[in-house]
């Protein structure tokens, strides 16, 4: 039920939760947030692709499952942990983005 925003007409769940995700990267990594904006980052690009396809295409199977039971083994699983999850992938490659110099090099 959670999930049925992110499939609706101007899927309004998925916005929510990338308006979440940059607040989450302003908190958590200011320098990679404002690394971000100067390469006119737009998270919708790749964030959009990860809650879309709830990572089946940037993870193993095996991963993608375990995250799925993960999110549906919390009431609110795909609403809070998957807003963490891209939170997470975004600081672990952090030092990365902060490296790069054109922002296609992001794809």
């Amino acid at each position: 039920d959670q999930i049925i925003n992110n499939y609706t007409p101007d899927q309004p769940g998925i916005q929510t939760k990338i308006h979440k995700i940059k607040c989450l990267v302003e908190r958590f990594d200011v320098s990679l947030y404002m690394k971000l904006l100067s390469l006119s980052f737009d998270e919708t690009l790749f964030c959009y692709k990860w809650l879309n396809n709830l990572f089946v295409r940037d993870f193993s199977l095996k991963s993608v499952i375990r995250l799925w039971d993960t999110m549906w083994a919390q009431n609110d699983g795909f609403d809070v942990f998957i807003v963490y999850i891209c939170g997470a992938i975004l600081k672990l490659f952090s030092e990365h983005i902060k490296n790069i110099t054109e922002p296609f090099v992001l794809f």
